[in-house]
């Protein structure tokens, strides 16, 4: 048998049940502190150089990966590594957030819309999904350029509204995780624990 494991706004992780306990035990410390800093998140190292986490090396000695502001291109040359005590995280922008794109060279791109669909470690940028009058077209861009409107989170309660399917709308659901495969959040109705797949822009936060 095989299970999903989902922690906070990480990638979710699958598992065989044939893995030891001991194995199991390993990986789900590492999630734990993958969902703290996640894959994009903007941190300071040791109080002094700030940097964008782009992998984290489980095993002896787990440590993130980090490209610090300014390092030259994708690749190797110029990463860091660093235990999650050493971090202070600065901003975390969870796959699936809106993002409102500012700064940049294409000027007439700033004061758009999008919604984060992953984030590329290998090249230390965002895959937004515009939105709008751009809507559809993606765009590869740097934590720099994105401003966080909104973000859901697992856990998170909200409404459902403004789909095709009238008598979901008004329903509450809980947040369960975003599947950026699909461009959705998967959310469990209260009403009667059916799992629906939802776009952002159909959901509505509940205020604490």
């Amino acid at each position: 048998p095989h299970f999903t494991i989902r922690v906070g706004a990480a990638e979710p992780s699958r598992f065989s049940g044939a893995q030891s306990l001991e194995l199991f035990h390993s990986i789900l410390g590492q999630l734990l502190q993958v969902a703290e800093a996640p894959l994009g998140s903007r941190v300071r190292i040791s109080g002094r150089a700030e940097g964008d986490v782009v992998g984290f090396q489980g095993g002896e000695g787990d440590c993130f990966v980090i490209r610090p502001l300014g390092a030259s291109g994708p690749g190797d040359g110029g990463l860091v590594r660093a235990s999650r005590e050493k971090l202070e995280v600065l901003q975390v922008i969870p796959p699936g957030s809106e993002v409102e794109l500012g700064g940049l060279t294409a000027a007439e791109l700033n004061g758009f819309r999008g919604q984060v669909v992953r984030y590329h470690g290998d090249k230390g940028r965002f895959e937004v999904r515009l939105m709008g009058d751009a809507a559809g077209a993606t765009k590869a861009l740097r934590g720099n350029n994105l401003t966080l409107v909104r973000a859901f989170l697992p856990g998170d309660a909200v409404i459902l509204d403004g789909l095709k399917a009238a008598h979901l709308n008004g329903q509450v659901a809980e947040v369960l995780g975003y599947v950026a495969e699909k461009e959705r959040f998967e959310v469990r109705l209260r009403s009667d624990g059916q799992v629906k797949a939802i776009q952002a822009e159909r959901l509505q936060a509940i205020p604490d």
